[in-house]
């Protein structure tokens, strides 16, 4: 694991391959998110797994740095001074949102963009807040969440997550407290939640139409924090996109429906982003 000089984020680089893709995880969580797809398409590409400023292994510097506009100002740094080559980029929830911002801000810098989006449950537009993410927000449920044991904690965020049909197993709940414990681990959730909405997210949304890069965007058809017709409409803005829709799935396909999941995250990137150019 590396952290790059100057950012609070977390990489952990892995895989071979010629293209990389670069995984941003949700409100949270951490790269454990990822780990059924890792192996397999490590076999083909070079993954960069990021811990995302204020969780699982990252920084959590006492700064107001922590909206997900300043959290996709770290990626664009990583992008732009890690020697990343031919790249993707690949989100989840508030990951997708910021694979989103990433994609804009890098062209409106004049630098790379990325070959390819995969969008899993992305927060894209204005919304209902999660009802964890706003209990995070207020002053007394927020102090209230910074003394619920870690694996209470993530067994909340689990079952709100996923599937009503799909219960998230010990390990599972295990590995999402590893990143929630500690004050500073709550205080920092506690600073992205209190800015979850960008401040920029009209203009944001205006230039979804001129990513011109082939985008996937998977859902889970009972996705209960990021709803359907937010994958909809981004299928209407974005220009060269896909939606799937997973049945029985809520809003983590990587967990609900790992195998299927990565059938179709494979079968895009062998068609729109080949692991040899």
């Amino acid at each position: 694991m590396t952290r790059p000089e100057g950012l609070a984020l977390d990489v952990l680089s892995l895989g071979r391959g010629r293209r990389e893709l670069i995984f941003l995880h949700g409100f949270g969580a951490s790269r454990f998110t990822w780990r059924s797809w890792r192996d397999r398409l490590g076999d083909d590409y070079r993954l960069h797994l990021l811990d995302l400023k204020g969780f699982g292994t990252a920084a959590r510097p006492r700064d107001a740095a922590y909206s997900p506009t300043d959290l996709a100002g770290e990626v664009v740094t990583f992008l732009t001074s890690s020697g990343v080559g031919e790249y993707a980029l690949v989100g989840h929830s508030m990951g997708g949102g910021i694979a989103l911002s990433v994609t804009v801000e890098m062209a409106r810098l004049e630098q790379s963009p990325p070959g390819a989006l995969i969008l899993v449950g992305a927060a894209a537009y204005p919304q209902t807040i999660p009802r964890l993410i706003n209990l995070a927000r207020l002053p007394l449920a927020g102090a209230a969440i910074s003394v619920v044991p870690a694996r209470t904690l993530a067994r909340m965020g689990l079952r709100a997550a996923y599937h009503p049909d799909h219960t998230p197993g010990a390990e599972v709940v295990e590995g999402y407290a590893d990143g929630l414990r500690g004050l500073r681990a709550r205080w920092a959730m506690r600073q992205v939640a209190a800015r979850i909405v960008p401040e920029d997210l009209a203009d944001l949304t205006s230039r979804y139409p001129t990513i011109g890069c082939p985008t996937l965007l998977l859902w889970g058809n009972e996705d209960r924090v990021i709803p359907r017709w937010v994958g909809d409409r981004l299928h209407r803005e974005l220009p060269d996109s896909e939606l799937v829709v997973l049945d029985q799935c809520g809003h983590v396909p990587p967990e609900e429906r790992p195998e299927a999941s990565l059938g179709i995250v494979s079968d895009f990137l062998a068609r729109r982003f080949p692991a040899t150019p």
